[in-house]
C-alpha cells in the first residue's frame, strides 16, 4: 500500500521500479525490514500492536487476523 501511495502522490505517469531520483523497490524492502528485523521484544510487542491495529481497521473486527511473524 505504501509503493502504491507514494506512486499516487508522485508526477510519475507510467511504473517504473525506479522513478526519477525514487526507488519503489528499495522502499517496499525498507518497508518489509521494519516488520520482519525488529530486534527487541518492545520492537516486536509494538510491531504486533501495530499490525493488529492495522488489520482491524481495513477488515473490521470479524475479518482481522493476529500477526504472527514466521
Amino acid at each position: 500500500l505504501g509503493v502504491k501511495l507514494q506512486f499516487a502522490l508522485s508526477s510519475c505517469t507510467s511504473w517504473h521500479v525506479i522513478d526519477e531520483d525514487f526507488n519503489y523497490e528499495a522502499f517496499y524492502n525498507n518497508i518489509l525490514m521494519f516488520f520482519e528485523e525488529c530486534c527487541t521484544k518492545w520492537d516486536k510487542a509494538k510491531i504486533a500492536e501495530l499490525l493488529l491495529w492495522w488489520n482491524h481497521s481495513i477488515f473490521g473486527h470479524a475479518n482481522m487476523s493476529a500477526y504472527h511473524p514466521q
